[in-house]
């Protein structure tokens, strides 16, 4: 009797055992999948890094095997310091689960919020991240991304990263023939702060101040270094050249903003016995490489010469009008005059295009302020792509202009727009953004943003081009509002 009994025991248990590993398949990390593999139908991060045009992170032009992300999730679960890495192959990266445990499963609240920094970090309590620019210069990368009504069926997601530091690089003119920079470094910087992976903010409590030592190029002109992005005040510039001489230069004050790089020239003055920097006209562009040195070749007081990105099939790409008569410069056109609200935006030389599905831009407007906007909220089409061009303006090939965009944006989950120069028959020279705001995504977060482009001109005339791009995967409600853009 005893033995019936055991097996009796034995099978239930077996049968009850196998009923619940088969309920929780979808959550279980042990359980087999009906082929014995273990379960995969766990969150994948499809991730890139905001590079300009770029928008990739780059080793060798594709991600490598060995990058690490951490990873925090807040929705149905609370999960922290999740280890992801990559898989080889591709400009968009795979990160994947490094161990089971690290795994997050799809799920069907209302919001759910990723958040995800690189290069991974065991040591990461509650969420802080202790940054030391001395001890450990790390370029250290964070994304967030809300997922506003998560679909069981999903099971990817888009990470794209940006630069939570800056980097200031400093070249030096007028060297005697075969001197060279020896070596470099900032006095009086504050080098430390904590990065709160969970907000995106990064907090700078310290106010002891070091030496920060710069990397010197392989030029042997110049000197670059991760800075932390806060106002530098009352630092020295000290400066050491292969001929034994060492000048040093104070600096008063420098605005320094994170995902951004300050390029300033310094002049070497035998006749005086020392330098001067000029910190006045210095270039301050998006970060939009791989935050090496060896290639720095801008002066900070010219435009470089963009390198063009190959011209698509037919170079006109959105077939722009080529017989206008070039406008002189500056272009600085009145939005009030874009036409009726609801109707779509128009002003003379403008072009307006629907590329993909029925939208355009919409002219609008909201108190004193007129817009050109861009959205695919309850669109019908699948893919919305919409283009706002400005008219053949005159320029000179190498010639310095600046771009100012000036927008706000709200309701942002997805949905791209990019800032484009063409040359003067409608190819593309240049992508000088590709913003993909998710500051918003139940609002109006970016209100009255400015942007500011350095170009230089390409022969004879061009364009500037405002590209919108959805699609409704999910529904896209991203808005654009375009309110001024200028060319001088």
């Amino acid at each position: 009797m005893n033995k019936i009994l055991t097996t009796i025991s034995i099978l239930l248990t077996t049968l009850l055992l196998a009923t619940s590993c088969t309920k929780e398949q979808s959550r279980c990390s042990t359980c087999p999948d009906a082929d014995g593999a273990q379960a995969k139908d766990y969150i994948v991060f499809k991730s890139n890094i905001r590079l300009g045009g770029k928008e990739v992170r780059a080793t060798d032009e594709c991600f490598d095997v060995s990058d690490q992300i951490g990873v925090y999730a807040r929705g149905a679960e609370e999960r922290n310091n999740l280890h992801y890495h990559a898989t080889p192959g591709g400009e968009i990266a795979i990160f994947h689960p490094t161990t089971t445990s690290d795994r997050i499963y799809p799920s069907t609240v209302k919001e759910l919020d990723f958040y995800a920094y690189a290069p991974y970090r065991t040591a990461v309590q509650k969420g802080i991240i202790h940054l030391n620019l001395i001890q450990e210069p790390v370029d250290l990368l964070w994304a967030h991304h809300r997922e506003v009504a998560p679909r069981v069926d999903k099971k990817e997601y888009t990470l794209l990263f940006g630069h939570v530091l800056s980097r200031i690089v400093f070249t030096i003119q007028g060297l005697p023939a075969g001197v060279t920079l020896q070596s470099m470094q900032l006095q009086g910087m504050v080098v430390e702060g904590d990065f709160d992976v969970l907000t995106g903010e990064l907090r700078t409590p310290y106010s002891s101040k070091e030496t920060l030592p710069l990397t010197v190029g392989a030029d042997k002109h110049s000197a670059s270094s991760l800075i932390l992005p806060r106002d530098i005040v009352d630092a020295q510039l000290q400066l050491t050249l292969s001929n034994g001489r060492t000048y040093t230069k104070e600096i008063k004050q420098l605005d320094i903003i994170s995902n951004k790089i300050y390029y300033y020239n310094i002049t070497l003055d035998e006749q005086q016995g020392g330098i001067s920097i000029d910190l006045v006209n210095g270039q301050i562009v998006d970060w939009e490489d791989d935050g090496t040195v060896s290639n720095i070749v801008a002066t900070p007081t010219e435009t470089p010469t963009p390198t063009p990105e190959p011209k698509p099939a037919g170079e006109n790409i959105y077939n722009v009008d080529l017989t206008q008569v070039a406008r002189a410069l500056p272009l600085n056109d009145d939005f009030a005059k874009g036409g009726n609200d609801n109707d779509p935006f128009a002003l003379p030389g403008w072009l307006n295009k629907a590329l993909v599905g029925a939208r355009d831009f919409q002219k609008r407007s909201y108190g004193d302020v007129h817009y050109a906007q861009a959205n695919a909220f309850k669109s019908a089409d699948p893919v919305n792509k919409c283009v706002l061009i400005t008219p053949r303006l005159q320029m000179t090939a190498g010639s310095s202009y600046t771009v100012e965009l000036t927008y706000s944006s709200g309701h942002t989950n997805g949905a791209t727009f990019t800032v484009q120069q063409l040359d003067k028959d409608g190819a593309l020279v240049k992508t000088l953004e590709v913003i993909n705001d998710t500051t918003a995504p139940d609002g109006y977060g970016n209100q009255h943003y400015k942007k500011s482009y350095a170009i230089a001109g390409s022969a004879e005339a061009g364009y500037i081009a405002l590209l919108y791009e959805a699609s409704q995967e999910p529904l896209h409600s991203t808005t654009y509002q375009v309110e001024a853009l200028t060319v001088k």
